[in-house]
């Protein structure tokens, strides 16, 4: 388990500062003092206007995130003085390349954390996300069950994505959202719409939307088996790594064939959160994911229309394996 103690700064090989949404004076000193005195900086994103703190940086050749660890460290080593990532908004939010970082490089590392377009989002909207266990993902990772859960920010907004997402079914007109565009920015806008307006609502660099939740202050049992997690890594008592938390799936098992009970199948479930927490993924969503592809598979062979209870189970298997491929080919997201 991570001992938590402080690095001493000179073992600092990679220093990741997060410059807020856009504006000076929404950058942290430290941050802002860090990207000045460094001898190299690297940025995610160049063009953004938060990088206007950042009079010499230069954007990663690659974001795949052992790529840009690699880059990063091979600069320390040569300059002899830690490199600096520059990123907009939070470090924790949205930035695969500093999730890799924080998960492998820990030991040589120093976050500065800074202020995410989340925080603007929370206070224009008025809203508690933590009561209202609110998830947040790149459009490009939606899939058409986590819109229908709502409770959902979608970042990094296009109007390819809007126009998908709008052909999907079982969707009220009047489901509530709200469009925010260029959160602390000039030209900010904030506005509250229903589904069957998004079509017409103009998109464009950072929008994002939150779809709202019916139920609110609802948690699912694994957003809170999620949270516990979280809570109990910072106090020292999470799984170090995935082989550990995979590790942890397979003694519950073997507790549960030993033993079966509620017990044990509760102890599976949550080792299998600290998978998806490793991992990095909202163990609601790949439920859902789960569920949704179980349930194509099911319709799938509905669909062919064979006596089921008359199939012998060399047949059952066959149509499961043909359901597989097919289900999979017709799938699309939003």
């Amino acid at each position: 388990m991570p001992s938590g103690k402080a690095v001493p700064l000179d073992q600092h090989r990679i220093v990741v500062v997060g410059l807020g949404p856009g504006p000076r004076d929404m950058a942290c000193g430290a941050a802002v003092d860090a990207v000045r005195t460094a001898g190299s900086v690297f940025t995610t994103a160049p063009e953004h206007p938060a990088m206007s703190n950042v009079s010499d940086g230069v954007a990663l050749p690659s974001t795949d995130p052992p790529a840009a660890a690699r880059l990063l460290l091979d600069a320390a080593a040569k300059a002899g003085s830690p490199s600096v990532l520059a990123v907009p908004g939070s470090p924790y939010v949205l930035e695969p390349v500093v999730a890799w970082l924080v998960r492998r490089h820990r030991a040589v590392l120093r976050v500065i954390p800074g202020t995410s377009f989340l925080d603007l989002l929370w206070q224009r909207i008025g809203i508690d996300p933590f009561h209202r266990a609110v998830r947040v993902r790149r459009a490009a990772e939606v899939n058409a069950a986590s819109v229908r859960q709502g409770g959902l920010v979608v970042a990094e907004l296009t109007r390819r994505w809007i126009s998908a997402a709008a052909r999907l079914p079982d969707i009220e007109a009047a489901a509530p959202v709200t469009v925010a565009h260029r959160l602390g920015l000039p030209g900010e806008s904030v506005a509250p719409v229903t589904w069957a307006d998004l079509e017409y609502i103009d998109i464009g660099p950072y929008s994002s939307l939150y779809i709202h939740n019916g139920e609110f202050g609802s948690e699912s049992a694994l957003a809170a088996a999620l949270r516990a997690q979280h809570r109990g890594a910072g106090m020292g008592f999470g799984l170090p790594d995935l082989a550990a938390a995979l590790a942890d799936v397979e003694d519950e098992v073997a507790e549960a064939r030993a033993d079966p009970n509620a017990a044990e199948v509760g102890d599976i479930l949550f080792a299998a959160v600290q998978v998806a927490r490793q991992l990095g993924v909202d163990p609601d969503d790949v439920l859902i994911g789960a569920v949704g592809r179980f349930v194509a598979r099911l319709d799938y062979i509905d669909a062919r229309g064979e006596d089921l209870a008359a199939a012998s189970p060399k047949r059952l298997r066959e149509l499961w394996a043909e359901a597989k491929r097919g289900a999979a080919s017709r799938a699309t997201p939003p």
